[in-house]
C-alpha cells in the first residue's frame, strides 16, 4: 500500500467482487476509490464479460472506466479448488459483491448463507434487475428495459415523441451509488453489533427512487403528463427546458414570471399566474420561444444571469470537458496504458477534508488474472501450490 493509503476511510477493509457490467463494478470502485482493498474474480483466461464491450485494439474502454483500484483473480469457480480459494478469502474479508442473476451463487455454493458460516461478520450485497424474488424474476435486468419499465422513458422527451431514454446509463449509476451507500452503512452496524448481514438490491428499486417526485405525485393523485414543447419534466410549470437562440442553446429553470417577464422585456408574460404557469404551460412556452431567437446563447447567458435568472448553457461532451468549472473541479486525470497509450478518466466524485484522495488511482484496471498470484501469497499458498493450480487451470 501507498502511504496516503491509510488515510482512507476504507483503508483496510477488504472486498471480494464477483461484480459485472456496470452495476456492480461501479459500486465496487466507489470503495475502492476510498481504499478498500478490490478483489475482483474472473474467468481464467477469459476473464469478465465487460473485457469484451466497447473495444478500442482489443482493450474494453468499459472495463478501463470501472475497475480502477481493484486487483484482478482468476478462478474457475465450479472447481473444488477454486471454491476452497473463495472460502479462504471470505475468512479474511470484510463485503462480499455480486451481481449475477438471482440463483446463481447458490448454485455455485457461494451464497450468503453458505458464506456467512465461514465469516459471520461478512457483509454481503447481492444486486440484480428486480430483485431476489418475484414475477420478473427470470427477466434481465438492464438500464434501458430499466427505463421503460419504471417510467423515466415515458415522462422525458415531448408528448406526440416516443417514449424516450436519457442519453447515459443514469439507473445503473445511480444503482452503484446506492449499493455503495449500503454497504458503508452495513460496515457502520457492524461496528456497532459486530454483526454482518445480507443486503438485497435492485435496478427497479434504484429506478423507482430515482424518480421519487414523479412516481410518489402519481401515488398520490396528482397526474403528470408530458408537454408537447418539451419541458424537461412532465410535473414542470413553462419556461422549464431547453431553448433554441440566434446561435446555441440554453437551459432556463425555475422562475417567477413576474421575473422573466422584466428579463425577456414581455409584459404579457407576467399576467400568467404561479399555477397557470402548469396548466398554461404551452401558451407561456410557445411566448418566450421566439424572443430567445433574437440574442445569441452566450448574450442570453450574460443577461438572463445579471438579472437573476436560473439558466444554464446546454454543452457537447467536447465543451464539457474544456469547461472552466470541471477543469477548476479537476474531475479528469490521465493514465497510461502500455497498450491504449494515454486513457482520460473520471475521479471518484467525493472530496473529504480528513480524508484527502489522491487525484489519480492507486491502482490502473488490472489485467486478466494480474494479481492472482499476489492474492494467493497472502493467503498462505507456496510457488509450486500456485504453480500446481495453474496447471489444473484453476486459476
Amino acid at each position: 500500500m501507498t502511504e496516503a493509503e491509510p488515510s482512507l476511510p476504507f483503508s483496510g477493509v477488504k472486498v471480494i467482487s464477483f461484480a459485472q457490467l456496470a452495476q456492480g463494478p461501479a459500486s465496487v470502485q466507489l470503495l475502492g476509490d476510498l481504499g478498500a482493498d478490490i478483489i475482483k474474480i474472473e474467468r481464467p483466461g477469459t476473464g469478465s464479460l465487460e473485457r469484451t464491450y466497447r473495444l478500442r485494439n482489443g482493450e474494453s474502454l468499459l472495463f478501463h472506466m470501472l475497475h480502477r483500484n481493484q486487483r484482478s483473480l482468476t478462478l474457475d469457480l465450479k472447481a473444488p479448488q477454486g471454491k476452497d480459494i473463495v472460502n479462504a478469502l471470505v475468512a479474511t474479508a470484510d463485503v462480499v459483491v455480486e451481481n449475477f442473476r438471482p440463483g446463481v451463487m447458490d448454485r455455485l455454493g457461494l451464497a450468503y448463507q453458505a458464506l456467512s458460516k465461514i465469516n459471520p461478520g461478512i457483509v454481503y450485497l447481492s444486486a440484480s434487475g428486480f430483485g431476489p424474488s418475484g414475477p420478473y424474476l427470470s427477466r434481465p435486468g438492464q438500464d434501458l428495459i430499466l427505463q421503460g419499465l419504471t417510467g423515466l422513458a415515458s415522462a422525458t422527451g415531448k408528448r406526440s415523441d416516443l417514449p424516450t431514454p436519457t442519453g447515459a446509463s443514469v439507473i445503473d449509476l445511480h444503482s452503484a451509488a446506492l449499493n455503495a451507500f449500503a454497504i458503508s452503512a452495513a460496515l457502520f452496524h457492524r461496528t456497532k453489533t459486530g454483526k454482518g448481514q445480507l443486503i438485497n438490491t435492485s435496478l427497479m428499486d434504484a429506478a423507482v427512487h430515482l424518480q421519487t417526485e414523479n412516481v410518489f405525485d402519481c401515488a398520490n393523485g396528482i397526474k403528470k403528463v408530458r408537454s408537447e414543447c418539451g419541458l424537461a419534466s412532465p410535473g414542470a410549470s413553462a419556461p422549464y427546458g431547453v431553448f433554441e437562440t440566434k446561435e446555441g442553446c440554453i437551459v432556463i429553470s425555475d422562475v417567477s414570471t413576474a421575473q422573466l417577464a422584466d428579463a425577456l422585456n414581455e409584459p404579457s408574460i407576467a399576467e400568467f399566474t404561479k399555477e397557470e404557469a402548469y396548466s398554461r404551460r404551452e401558451e407561456l412556452h410557445a411566448i418566450v420561444k421566439p424572443v430567445m431567437m433574437t440574442r445569441t446563447a452566450e448574450e442570453w447567458l450574460d443577461h438572463l444571469l445579471a438579472k437573476g435568472i436560473w439558466c444554464g448553457p446546454v454543452k457537447t461532451y467536447e465543451e464539457l470537458l474544456v469547461d472552466p468549472q470541471m477543469e477548476h473541479n479537476r474531475m479528469m486525470f490521465e493514465m497510461q496504458h502500455p497498450r491504449l497509450g494515454t486513457l482520460h478518466n473520471i475521479r471518484s466524485p467525493i472530496t473529504m477534508s480528513e480524508a484527502p484522495l489522491e487525484r489519480h488511482p492507486r491502482r490502473a484496471a488490472p489485467e486478466v488474472g494480474q494479481h492472482t498470484d499476489e492474492v494467493l501469497r497472502e493467503l498462505g499458498f507456496d510457488e509450486a501450490r500456485i504453480a500446481a493450480l495453474k496447471a489444473d487451470k484453476v486459476v
